[in-house]
This record gives C-alpha cells, structure tokens and sequence, in this order.
C-alpha cells in the first residue's frame, strides 16, 4: 500500500506544470536539518564533517528514481571537493543491491524504519534536500520537477553562496520580529531542544551503547495508548509478553521457589541482599540444569524487551515532534541530559533561545 501511494505521487508530479513549486514532503528549507540516520550503510559511511550533503530519498521500484541516478552520480563526481552525495531506501538491503544498473556511484543506505522519511513527511519520491556545511536545508523537492530541477549550477550557487559560512552565521537578529513572533518563535526553539535532548539520548540506545532500561521508567500511562494503539508497536508488545510468558512458565516448573523466595522478599523476612544472593543461586542453577533451553528462553526475553523500548521510545519521540508537544525528560538520568546539552547542536539552539527570551524581556518593557 505505501509503495502504490508512493508511485502514485511519483507518476504524478512527471506531469507537473504548475507555475509554484509543489513539495510532496513537509518544507525544512532554510531550517535545521533532521539527523542523519541509517539502519544500514550499504557503502562506507560518509564522513560528512566540513561538507555539502545531498541525501536522495528514493526507491528501486521508482522509475524517476532510477533515471535520477547519472545525475546524481554526476554530481558526486563534479563536486567530490564539497559535496557528499547519499541514497537512503526504505527497501531491504537485497533489494537496493539487486539493482545494478544504472550502478550506484556515491553513498548508498538503507532505513526500513523510515526514521527521515517521516521526519521530513515525505509523501513522493524522489525528493532530495541538500544541506549546508552548518546543517541547514538549502534546496528541498522533488529534483526533475519542470522548472525547478536541482542542476549542477543549482548546486554550485549553493555551494558558493554558503562555503565558509560558520555556525554563528546562522544565529539570527530578533530585533525586528513581533512580540508574538517571539513568542512562537520560543516555543519553536524550546521543541527543538527538547528533541535534541532526547534524540541524543535514544541515539545511544539505538547504537548500542547504552542499554534500554532508562526508557522503562517512562510513566506508563503514556505508553500503553502506543501499545494498544500502534499496530507496529502492538506486535513488540505482543512479541515482549509471549516471550515473557514462556520463560515465567519455565521457571515456575523448574524453580518453583523463586516465589516462595519473592514472597518472602515481599513480607520482609529476608532482606534485599539475601534475596537477590537465592535469586543469584537459583539462575546459576537453572543455567547448569537446563544449559541449552534456559539461556533461550532468557535471551529471547530479554531481547523483545529491548526491541519494545527501543522501538516504542522512538516512535514516540517522532510523534511527540510531529504533534509539537514536548517529550518527557524526567526518565533520562540526568548526567546524560548534561552530556546531550553538551552538545554542538543544542548549543546553538540554547544560544538562539537566549537571544529570543531576551528580546522578548526587550519588547515586554
């Protein structure tokens, strides 16, 4: 169904004449770019620091996507000094490699999860954003739409108009704008930070370098709607329970006083370190008694949990965004928050939000 919507909208714009500019995606130009992010690098990651990105978004069952590709291999070669070219599908990697011709010549990835398509809402393909060494979108659409296509001299004034530029470039006058465009200026900015936050943080997760276990402490009221709610995000639940209910039957049958043991913890007559040296004693001697079916049964739950959280919380995330509410913090630890506000990017968005409070403070005298 998503590809025949795609293809739809792919069939359609080849035929669009229109006077204006028509976008099958939401418009970011001019604005932060989402963060890049794979599932998989199908060619050796970029390495994007000091350069012009394009990313096209595309797929192997898309004609224009396909015709798009000498261009766009046309562009990596013309401008190799300053641009970094990128393909991201939402296909399978078998899918994406299958195509041999015409050959891919710049950098290919996969994300079947879609993370930037729905950042970015991206309804038709191709549609490529190009981004400026500080991160900003300077062209945005769909690249052959009569008109408006994204030609090499497109990009060379792009090039030219933005290299050199710093990060300070981009911190803006407020002086000029309404009480009211500030006040929804802040809100805008105060969005972008809490993403940045979070985002930073499930990044981790995502990579594997922290474990998912902060995401449990997300009130759970905000969760289960998801759960219940969310087709995708239901079958990690599904997944997580199932897997939950065959390793507690396994252990009710073959270590049936571990609840003798909890309920002793309950009732307070052994204390916590007595119970977790038992509980310590009764896994080590299921994984002795039960040495092939034991450690299965407790990988695969542990795994759909983390699956579960690792999904949920990034879903959840993006819709939080998409609806323009802020995400919950409180669960973060908080040396983890001071390392994300660390960060280059949160730093210029906090710096652009002091420059906004303060003129509002300004206008309010």
């Amino acid at each position: 169904m998503k590809n025949t919507l795609l293809l739809l909208t792919c069939l359609f714009v080849i035929n669009a004449f229109s006077q204006d500019k028509k976008l099958w995606a939401k418009s970011v130009i001019n604005q932060k770019a989402p963060k890049l992010v794979v599932e998989k690098w199908l060619t050796d990651k970029p390495n994007t620091k000091g350069k012009f990105v394009l990313i096209d978004f595309w797929a192997t069952w898309c004609g224009p996507c396909r015709r798009a590709i000498p261009e766009l291999n046309k562009f990596r070669t013309e401008f190799e000094k300053d641009l970094i070219v990128i393909g991201i599908s939402d296909e399978t990697q078998e899918k994406v490699q299958s195509l041999t011709n015409p050959k891919i010549e710049y950098f290919s990835a996969i994300d079947t999860e879609r993370r930037m398509y729905n950042s970015l809402e991206v309804q038709g393909i191709p549609h490529c954003i190009l981004i400026d060494t500080n991160g900003i979108v300077r062209w945005e659409g769909y690249p052959i739409l009569t008109g408006y296509e994204l030609t090499s001299e497109v990009i060379e004034d792009i090039i030219e108009k933005y290299k050199g530029n710093t990060q300070n470039d981009q911190i803006s006058d407020y002086s000029n704008y309404t009480l009211k465009e500030l006040s929804n200026l802040k809100t805008v900015k105060e969005l972008e930070q809490n993403y940045v936050l979070v985002n930073h943080y499930l990044e981790q997760i995502e990579r594997g370098d922290i474990d998912h276990m902060a995401l449990t402490k997300i009130d759970i009221g905000l969760v289960n709607p998801y759960w219940e709610n969310v087709p995708e995000l239901k079958i990690y639940n599904d997944n997580w329970k199932k897997a939950s209910s065959e390793f507690g039957d396994f252990i009710k049958k073959n270590a049936p006083e571990k609840k003798e043991l909890l309920d002793q913890y309950q009732k307070k007559t052994i204390d916590k370190e007595e119970y977790f040296k038992k509980h310590r004693e009764i896994m080590a001697r299921l994984q002795a008694d039960y040495p092939n079916e034991f450690p299965q049964l407790s990988e695969k739950q542990i795994n759909s949990l983390r699956t579960m959280w690792k999904q949920t919380g990034r879903y959840m995330l993006e819709d939080y965004k998409k609806k323009e509410k802020i995400f919950p913090t409180y669960w973060i630890p908080e040396k983890d928050l001071e390392n994300s506000k660390k960060t280059k990017e949160y730093k210029t968005i906090n710096q652009e939000l002091l420059l906004v409070n303060n003129e509002i403070i300004k206008k309010k005298i």
